[in-house]
């Protein structure tokens, strides 16, 4: 069980199909979701939904940081094909 929740993630974390068009939307939206998250584990104060709202507010943080790093290598793949 865990190593297919492990499989999900890992295969969420990657964007093998977008464009890189899509990729900076989604790069941007993950930023808003992240930071929409963070402002509502702020207002939401009681105890353990707190710590979950900030965990997923840094998930969508991480994801937004995997979309610019896929963003970059596709940048450097097309620099070094040109």
């Amino acid at each position: 069980m865990l190593n297919a929740v492990q499989a999900w993630f890992r295969s969420a974390a990657r964007f093998p199909k977008q464009s890189t068009a899509d990729l900076r939307w989604l790069k941007n939206a993950y930023v808003v979701f992240g930071i929409g998250t963070m402002l509502v584990s702020l207002i939401w104060f009681p105890g353990w939904q707190t710590a979950a709202w900030i965990v997923v507010g840094i998930g969508w943080f991480y994801q937004s940081a995997l979309a610019r790093k896929e963003i970059r290598r596709r940048e450097g793949e097309t620099a070094l094909g040109a």
